[in-house]
């Protein structure tokens, strides 16, 4: 499948969508119809970017966009209410200024992209519990990058680099 269907727009009760494993470029516009959409899961497709019109699914908590081809997202994304965020296997440099504004963020997930540094922001995420960004680039563990580690440790948190 390379394209959600657009009949899957008009299920406005839907809280939980699990595209993994097709072969779907974008996610169209009308994604914003969902509005009962707590749980959105489309890993492993071709997604280059998601629409801005996501930021209008206010019931999200849970997102799962590991192994696309993503760079960036939108910053429409900063008002939703996730706590669990993947984006393991894209194309990330840099984590997005949306993930770094999600107040509600519990679990973050950067492992196997291009990362190469951790914003001072992160600290700012005082839900952050569970932080992984194994295999990027990440080679700065300056004292920022070092109280990150220490307050998700001492919240007994899990951490993994």
């Amino acid at each position: 499948m390379d394209h959600i269907p657009a009949t899957v727009f008009n299920l406005y009760g839907l809280q939980t969508l699990d595209l993994n494993f097709n072969n779907i470029g974008e996610i169209h516009a009308d994604i914003k119809k969902l509005k009962g959409l707590s749980s959105l899961s489309i890993s492993n497709n071709q997604l280059n970017n998601i629409p801005d019109e996501i930021g209008e699914l206010d019931q999200l908590d849970v997102l799962y966009l590991t192994n696309n081809l993503i760079k960036t997202l939108p910053l429409s994304m900063a008002r939703l209410p996730i706590k669990e965020l993947h984006l393991e296997f894209n194309k990330l440099s840099s984590l997005p200024a949306a993930v770094l504004q999600l107040k509600a963020l519990e679990e973050l997930y950067t492992g196997n992209n291009l990362i190469s540094a951790l914003p001072k922001e992160l600290s700012e995420i005082k839900s952050l519990k569970v932080l992984y960004f194994e295999s990027n680039f990440v080679t700065d563990l300056s004292e920022h990058v070092t109280t990150i580690v220490e307050n998700l440790r001492a919240k007994g948190g899990s951490v993994k680099y």
